[in-house]
């Protein structure tokens, strides 16, 4: 009965988006040309209409380009969940789309004959590099799906600074790729059509041909007793996920939200076998992106706004995710909660934590008293020309330093959590919602101040919070629950930036600047601010070790122990959304901190809560610290923002860390 249910539920889901979206794609094809001419357009156009040829060479290959797209996005996001076991698994997990944007962008700038010879071509590599480095670090530990996930993670944030670096100093001619990177499905002729249809087809049927491993690899160590190769198997779904988005992301740019919600939805429907997931996760995919596309086609014809298809589907799909979110089944396997597990502990962690703070002292000293001169030449300063300097430098190192310090502390405790190793600052939507304020602030003032931004970035926060304790008092969601609903949040907001971003406009180059984590306009007051705000995390972070400590050991074990898990629940994310809040409003969402800290403090071998907080404080605050400084010496007399920086310098080292471990 539960299986007729969750039949029935996905198909009346499904049938609710196609039916108006192929209502709207016939309303489309009757605005070029007349009821009579229908069969002709389709099949046969007349080259002297030109409403014919819209129909026959535009709105049907992208009608046949987007269903593919979204089947085989929906199709990819079922796979790498099920293989890696995480319920946040998309293939944006493994650095697709920000290996294929890296390759277009270095093309444009150094090789440009090869986008005349092939742009797909050269997205796809860059797409499948992606993929080969993941698989290189994911190697020595048999595939195992943190480590794929963590190595796809950082190759991602990775290739992404790289990028985000280029399109700063080279606006003029990157400036296009924010189009391209939002997801544009105008179609011209049926090339793309041609060239997506078969090789996802091929890439389908080898799917089919592997449900029986792949649902056996939900067994974990029942799987290799039944006779099943688990890193074989791995290996080939992962394989095969990555094509399949690779495939998409270079013939219609990067579509991200299908391949996570396309799953979820699935399981929301009732859907919680594999077979059954694997059938209707490409089917709402499909469906989610076709009502998009239809809807953003019939708001170009009537207004003559165009908008990129990519970006607006979050703005539909997020909505409906954070809806059926109470029935929503959640992968919950023991492999990601604990996240202590495999990991070496430190004999003396009092010393290892001395010597960081000892590292973070001469980070400190280093950027205050080590940098360039008016002329460019390298100098130390002191005496009075330290003192000239101090008023200059010190907010923004002590910012920086008090910024890493928040997200680090944030996420620790969200992956202790949750013992998820996927979780991390930005996961809330906090950091986006104060990217929404400034938005705001911009669009609706003609001159905002640092203050007025501020303050708008503050009630964006304020915003999201708010959205996210809702859910979280209703009571009906666990921990992977939560942390999806703030990853629909953040999309539903993301899309908004990659909207204005698509449109060129000026303004957005300054909310651009924000977003890669820019300290160079910190000012006294701020810092201060700051400073205030990390040293009270850093007072009240030590009275959540304890829960931090057996939580991960499971809810039931938790509550024979005396935790309450509503107000841990509440309590822990809370402190998590404010110090996140605090540090996003003075540096810009310098998350990636949030993540890399805390595993750079357990491969050191912090593994339990305290010491683990502690050493990923410091870790976070010295890296942005070395981060700002760079960021002010490495192009003088231009400023690079930290938070590429970090991210440039922080993600081989982890990455090295991660491959010995």
């Amino acid at each position: 009965m539960a299986s007729d249910r969750s039949v029935k539920g996905a198909a009346l889901v499904s049938l609710s988006m196609f039916l108006p979206a192929l209502l709207g794609m016939l309303l489309l094809i009757l605005w070029q040309v007349p009821a009579e001419r229908l069969y002709a357009a389709l099949f046969a156009p007349d080259i002297a209409m030109v409403g014919e040829l819209r129909v026959h060479y535009s709105l049907m290959p992208r009608l046949a380009v987007c269903l593919a797209s979204g089947t085989a996005l929906g199709l990819s996001g079922a796979v790498l969940q099920q293989v890696l076991q995480n319920p946040l698994a998309s293939p944006s997990t493994l650095g697709i789309s920000a290996g294929a944007q890296l390759a277009l962008s270095i093309a444009i700038l150094f090789f440009p004959g090869l986008i005349g010879w092939s742009r797909d071509a050269v997205a796809l590599s860059g797409g499948m590099i992606a993929v080969f480095l993941v698989f290189a670090f994911s190697w020595r530990q048999q595939f195992a799906p943190f480590t794929v996930i963590l190595s796809g993670l950082i190759i991602g944030l990775l290739f992404a600074a790289v990028s985000a670096a280029l399109v700063l100093h080279n606006e003029r001619y990157l400036a296009g790729l924010f189009l391209w990177g939002s997801g544009v499905l105008k179609q011209y002729d049926w090339e793309a059509a041609r060239a997506l249809l078969p090789r996802l087809a091929v890439l389908t049927l080898l799917v089919v041909l592997m449900m029986r491993p792949l649902i056996l690899l939900g067994l974990e160590d029942g799987a290799s007793a039944l006779g099943v190769n688990v890193l074989v198997v791995r290996i080939a779904g992962l394989t095969l996920a990555a094509a399949l988005a690779g495939v998409v992301t270079a013939q219609v740019g990067v579509i991200g939200f299908i391949g996570l919600a396309g799953p979820a939805l699935a399981r929301s429907l009732g859907a919680d076998h594999f077979k059954r997931q694997l059938f209707w996760s490409p089917v709402l995919g499909a469906a989610l992106l076709l009502i998009t596309d239809v809807a953003v086609q019939l708001l170009d014809a009537v207004t003559n706004i165009s908008l990129p298809t990519g970006a607006v589907t979050a703005l539909l799909g997020a909505p409906v995710l954070l809806w059926l979110l109470p029935r929503l089944r959640m992968i919950n396997k023991p492999a990601l909660s604990s996240p202590t597990a495999g990991h070496h502990r430190v004999r003396h962690p009092a010393l290892l934590l001395t010597l960081l703070f000892a590292l973070a002292l001469a980070a400190l000293w280093l950027s205050l008293s080590f940098g360039r001169a008016p002329d460019g030449s390298w100098q130390f300063v002191r005496g009075d020309m330290f003192e000239a300097l101090l008023p200059w430098r010190l907010p923004r190192s002590a910012a920086a330093f008090a910024a890493g310090t928040m997200l680090a502390i944030s996420g620790t405790i969200l992956q202790r959590f949750t013992g998820n190793a996927m979780a991390s600052p930005e996961i809330l939507g906090v950091s986006a919602g104060a990217g929404l304020g400034i938005v705001a602030a911009l669009f609706l003032l003609s001159a905002p101040s640092y203050l007025a931004l501020t303050g708008a970035a503050a009630l964006g926060s304020l915003f999201v919070l708010i959205l996210l304790l809702g859910i979280i008092l209703s009571g009906r969601t666990s921990l992977n629950q939560i942390l999806l609903a703030g990853v629909a949040l953040s999309a539903l907001l993301s899309s908004v930036f990659a909207i204005l971003m698509a449109t060129g406009d000026p303004r957005m180059m300054q909310l651009f600047t924000w977003m890669t984590g820019s300290t160079h306009g910190i000012t006294p007051a701020p810092a201060i601010s700051a400073g205030i705000c990390a040293v009270i995390v850093l007072l009240l972070a030590p009275l959540f070790s304890r829960w931090l400590d057996i939580l991960p050991l499971g809810r039931d074990t938790a509550q024979e122990l005396g935790i309450g898990l509503k107000l841990s629940t509440l309590t822990l994310l809370g402190f998590t959304a404010f110090a996140t809040a605090a540090a996003t409003l003075v540096t810009g969402p310098l998350t990636f901190v949030g993540l890399m800290a805390p595993h750079l403090a357990r491969q050191c071998g912090f593994a339990r809560a305290l010491p683990q907080m502690v050493g990923a404080a410091l870790l976070g605050g010295t890296m942005m610290l070395f981060a700002d400084w760079l960021g002010r010496v490495v192009d003088f007399p231009w400023q690079v923002p930290s938070g590429l920086v970090a991210t440039l310098i922080t993600s081989p080292l982890l990455l090295w860390l991660l491959s010995r471990r």
